[in-house]
């Protein structure tokens, strides 16, 4: 009886191994055909990377005598960097406000932050935002950022952590990124318009909704401030607000 059951176990390691043997063929056969490929987003796992057909090293006749691990590396074998640009091609790198388990804090009023004068429209705002143009207005002080990714990332928590703040700050990209050497900015290059960068600003008080927040609106007002001294000119902008005054930030807006 053990020694059916060992083989039925085999039998069945055998057939889970030409099953994902095959789905990974399949899905590079859709890939090559033009296929839609899942897409990825901020608060789910990114979708597999497509791999072409002779990137999968187990055909399904002799996927009998592969391992799991065997499966692993033979999409492992993959450019780190091509399997990013497959599931997510665009450039992107994102200052979320906090770690996924926490929240990030609206606060009612930003003049602890004491930022310039001009900074913005005061009154209520986030924490995360308002801490990154502190961190910022206090490094610019020659109108030139000098800050690393990396550096301007331990500012922003150092200022949240000494005005009593519990979320931390964290940051994404989805290329390599060089966080100790290169340079944060947001300025706008000079040139023609198509090589010119473009800003959408969005604010989402959730106006009559439960929970509605403050400072979502005033945030966007403060990045468009910032970004405007940094070579964005209000064609190079646009602002999506639930504020009844300009466009409303629908999915399709957005898009």
């Amino acid at each position: 009886e053990a020694h059916c059951e060992q083989h039925q176990q085999q039998h069945q390691h055998q057939e889970e191994h030409e099953a994902v043997a095959a789905a990974k063929v399949e899905e590079a056969q859709a890939h090559s055909a033009g296929q839609p490929v899942a897409a990825a987003h901020a608060d789910a796992p990114a979708a597999p990377a497509a791999v072409s057909a002779d990137q999968v090293h187990i055909k399904s006749r002799d996927a009998s005598n592969a391992t799991p691990a065997d499966l692993q590396a033979s999409v492992s074998n993959l450019d780190r960097e091509e399997q990013a640009k497959v599931a997510i091609p665009g450039l992107v790198r994102m200052i979320s406000g906090c770690h996924d388990s926490q929240t990030s804090a609206d606060v009612s009023n930003t003049a602890s932050f004491e930022l310039p004068e001009d900074a913005g429209p005061g009154g209520a705002g986030g924490a995360c935002t308002n801490s990154m143009i502190s961190a910022l207005s206090t490094d610019a002080s020659d109108g030139e950022i000098n800050l690393t990714w990396v550096s301007l990332l331990e500012e922003m928590r150092k200022i949240l952590k000494v005005k009593g703040y519990s979320q931390i700050p964290q940051l994404s990209s989805s290329r390599k990124l060089d966080i100790q050497h290169e340079t944060f900015s947001l300025r706008n290059p000079k040139g023609t318009a198509e090589s010119k960068y473009r800003a959408v600003l969005i604010g989402i008080n959730y106006v009559g909704q439960r929970g509605e927040l403050r400072g979502c609106h005033n945030d966007v007002l403060s990045m468009k401030t910032y970004i405007s001294r940094h070579g964005f000119q209000e064609s190079d902008m646009r602002v999506l607000m639930d504020d009844g005054s300009h466009e409303s930030p629908t999915a399709r807006n957005i898009l």
